[in-house]
């Protein structure tokens, strides 16, 4: 059996493995435990070099590598009878393989090293070579890649290099979004080349930049909003995210695209979830700049192949519209209404106060829809009880004898446990002069622990008299 040996950097000393590069620590190991320990305790290291014996040299040739990580390969060490193994991924360029596996007992020595990045890209004979290794780098210990070697990389005119490249930048944007600001300027280029074909990467990267400060990828939004029309689906839902970010941190840079936001969403396409979403920012901004895609809106609430959140956005969004001009909602009324069956709370919350926005203005077209909101204002759902409840107050107040039918729920609402609920009620019995809930509101005008619905008790009571 192999002598157990490990090694550490002290003090007066620095070991320097076959490399030659300085190391942090280093092991022969033992077996598979103790290796698996070994690499617990340095799981954050930046790189190894392992000296093994390789067969395919020849018997008792060894060879040493310098790789990006090294991990156990859990399979190998539960078979009984087999010799467990490691999976390297070496640092090379391409012909090389990205992994390697190694035997358990070919392992001569393995010490943690902290290389600089140069070192790495010292084996590549080319740029496409020089971003394979910076890509599969990126991928194991992002930390150690630095952005300006990328940005060499992207900014030239051969695309050799280009997707590696920018494969690399998105796992660097994934962990470090700050640090990658300073590629902009070359995504934005590539961005409005007409024949760029790694997009979505490229796209990847703003993204991850946006989230952290979307300010940054503000002044892009051209570039970005032809990709949100992209054949691949994926593309286009990572423009499409990109220009979410920015709507988030301000709706008037994106607003310029909403025709194209509405188109999408009427294609049937993947992607309708974020185009409504940035609708529903532009329309929480500026509801008379998207009043012309009401429409539009209007179709993809009952739309059942969208997810129920992306129809909960679009009724939002159709809110806005609607609470600044009612009139707009009443060619939609139909669709709206059907949403009033549905088994999601939250979409028929927001039907019925869709609904009851209409009715600020258009009770005769609500009228008809009666009924529906008789049986909604004793729902277990709090706010579908108080939309339901304050539409029929509306209606009441346009034509309350059409609403008397309705008296005994208005009355048994008093006692709701909700006070607005119980403060529409108030306002429903007035609004229709309720002469039999006269002592029920003159208790409700005395007793409500609310003061707002003793107001309106007291208004309801005056209406009486």
């Amino acid at each position: 059996m192999r002598k157990q040996r490990d090694f550490s950097r002290d003090s007066d000393s620095e070991l320097i493995p076959d490399g030659g590069f300085p190391s942090i620590a280093g092991i022969s190991p033992v077996n598979a435990n103790h290796l698996r320990a070994f690499l617990h305790e340095y799981a954050d290291a930046p790189g190894f070099e392992i000296t093994y014996e390789d067969e395919d040299e020849g018997e008792g040739e060894t060879v040493s590598r310098l790789l990006f990580e090294l991990a156990i390969i859990e399979p190998t060490v539960e078979i009984e009878g087999r010799t467990p193994a490691v999976r390297c991924k070496p640092v090379a360029p391409a012909p090389a393989p990205e992994t390697v596996t190694v035997p358990l007992d070919a392992i001569e020595f393995l010490s943690v090293v902290e290389p600089p990045e140069p070192v790495y890209t010292a084996t590549a004979e080319t740029a496409t070579e020089e971003a394979l290794v910076l890509r599969r780098l990126a991928d194991a210990n992002p930390d150690t890649v630095r952005v300006s070697s990328l940005i060499a990389l992207l900014d030239r005119e051969d695309t050799g290099p280009q997707r590696e490249a920018l494969r690399a930048l998105h796992l660097l944007a994934g962990v470090r979004p700050a640090d990658c600001t300073p590629a902009l300027p070359v995504l934005r280029s590539l961005l409005q080349r007409t024949a760029f074909s790694n997009a979505r990467p490229a796209l990847a990267v703003l993204y991850h930049v946006g989230t952290e400060e979307p300010a940054n990828i503000a002044p892009m939004v051209d570039e970005i909003a032809p990709y949100s029309t992209n054949s691949d689906w994926l593309t286009r839902e990572k423009a499409l995210e990109c220009i979410a970010a920015v709507a988030d941190h301000d709706p008037a840079d994106v607003r310029d695209i909403a025709p194209t936001l509405a188109t999408l969403i009427e294609t049937e396409t993947r992607g309708r979830r974020h185009a409504i979403y940035i609708l529903l920012r532009l329309a929480r901004a500026s509801p008379e700049r998207t009043k012309p895609f009401a429409k539009t809106l209007g179709r993809a609430i009952t739309d059942g192949s969208l997810s129920n959140a992306a129809r909960l956005n679009a009724t939002v969004a159709l809110g806005q519209i609607v609470g600044d001009d009612p009139s707009v909602g009443v060619p939609l009324l139909g669709d709206i209404v059907e949403l009033f069956e549905v088994d999601d709370i939250e979409l028929r919350n927001n039907a019925v106060a869709l609904v009851n926005e209409i009715a600020t203005v258009h009770t005769d077209v609500v009228e008809q829809y009666r009924p529906e909101l008789h049986e909604l204002m004793t729902i277990e759902d709090d706010y579908t009880r108080i939309n339901a409840s304050a539409t029929l107050a509306r209606i009441a107040g346009d034509f309350p004898d059409t609403v008397t039918e309705s008296t005994p729920v208005f009355v048994q609402l008093l006692e709701d446990d909700h006070p607005r609920v119980r403060e529409n009620a108030c306002w429903g019995l007035g609004s229709f002069r309720a002469t039999d809930a006269e002592n029920a509101l003159r208790a409700c005008s005395r007793r409500d622990d609310d003061p707002d619905v003793r107001t309106r008790a007291e208004w309801a009571l005056s209406r009486l008299e």
